[in-house]
């Protein structure tokens, strides 16, 4: 059947994502196969219907998938991209979309460390990672404002280099990583993260050096 796709909305390139209930959302085993099969594409329900059988092994209702997309929606997940035209029918079909290309998880309480309502909180931790990096490193304990001078700069940069990078190589990306679950796409992200900062610790120097300047020379 011959119709025409009208698409009226651009995704982002990449999206981070910040609260731990969107992660577990989309991990649930009912959520991924329809989020694996947005991954190759815009869908209208009638194709998600049949492509989430494929992709999941479980036949769904029109009105189940539809429940699905629109908790998706709430979310910012997914959105409808545009409608189908089909010639000698009024009628459109609602085509949906992811609202990026790729969603990008960020563990992280964000504002925790500086967030004036939660410092006492965050000050009694500091206390501890103090005495805890004391010991692992056998130097005095660092101070605790310093210690949250570099989780505040941590928490800004991270997330941001992280985009940066998946932004300016999301196609090479999308290739590698095409055939990834959800969850195990948030594992290989976060593990990405880690190494970005160990192999390029320069983009936290100054703090690394306020906080801890002997174990700083030295690696130097």
């Amino acid at each position: 059947m011959e119709y025409q796709d009208i698409i009226t909305f651009e995704p982002k390139k990449v999206d981070v994502i910040f609260d731990t209930q969107i992660v577990e959302f989309l991990s649930d085993p009912h959520h991924q196969p329809l989020m694996n099969v947005l991954r190759k594409g815009n869908f209208t329900v009638n194709e998600l219907v049949e492509e989430y059988a494929k992709e999941g092994g479980e036949k769904k209702s029109d009105k189940t998938i539809y429940r699905y997309l629109k908790k998706f929606e709430e979310k910012g997940i997914i959105a409808m991209v545009g409608n189908r035209l089909v010639p000698g029918k009024k009628a459109t079909q609602a085509i949906y979309g992811r609202t990026a290309k790729l969603f990008y998880f960020y563990n992280v309480d964000k504002g925790y460390w500086s967030d004036e309502n939660r410092k006492k909180d965050s000050e009694v931790l500091l206390v501890y990672l103090a005495k805890l990096l004391s010991l692992k490193l056998d130097i005095p304990p660092p101070d605790t404002d310093c210690l949250r001078k570099l989780m505040i700069k941590h928490d800004e940069y991270l997330p941001l280099e992280m985009k940066d990078f998946l932004d300016e190589n999301i196609e090479k990306v999308s290739k590698i990583i095409d055939e990834t679950s959800v969850p195990d796409l948030f594992r290989i992200v976060d593990i990405l993260r880690i190494f970005s900062l160990v192999l390029d610790p320069s983009s936290l120097k100054e703090e690394l050096n306020e906080c801890f300047p002997t174990k700083v020379k030295k690696r130097e």
